[in-house]
């Protein structure tokens, strides 16, 4: 059997996933909870070899003979599709891995359109947490190095603020 893959449908997956980047950004910048299926919809790899296995999954629920898939022409600078043996050897070709098998090198295709590095969510919410460890630890500084001829209302408001950021 064969499977076809419009590019259109990739180009699809590929904004769903940028979508969910900018949405993780958000709930990130504001500070917020960040679930792990929204999490789990950043990964371009991710959603590309679930988009894959439902394609192949649908076609041999059909049919159980071995599967050939079709990549549409917008994908490779010639004018015929790519033709692929295995979904292995799309997703391989997809997200340019270098493991490939030895017996398959020459069988997979070698050029692949870039796509846009996408943004690391989780990267972004440690980053920013560290920037508040620091602020929050050069605060507690500040208030310990105040100087000793303070009123009794400041220094009283110094002591409940130091104690409630550590």
């Amino acid at each position: 059997s064969i499977i076809t893959i419009d590019p259109s449908e990739l180009d699809h997956l590929r904004t769903n996933v940028l979508k969910s980047q900018i949405a993780t950004y958000r709930l990130l910048a504001r500070n917020l909870p960040v679930s792990d299926a929204l999490l789990q919809s950043c990964s371009y790899k991710t959603q590309l070899a679930s988009f894959i296995q439902n394609h192949v999954q649908d076609q041999q629920s059909e049919a159980k003979q071995p599967t050939t898939i079709i990549l549409g022409t917008s994908q490779n600078d010639g004018d015929t599709p790519l033709t692929f043996t295995s979904a292995t050897d799309m997703y391989r070709w997809l997200v340019r891995s270098n493991e490939t098998n030895k017996n398959n090198e020459e069988d997979t295709p070698t050029h692949v359109r870039q796509h846009p590095i996408g943004l690391n969510p989780l990267y972004i919410q440690q980053e920013q947490e560290k920037r508040v460890l620091n602020r929050i630890s050069n605060r507690v500084q500040e208030l310990e190095h105040m100087p000793a001829h303070m009123s009794v209302d400041l220094r009283t408001q110094a002591l409940i603020e130091i104690k409630s950021l550590k």
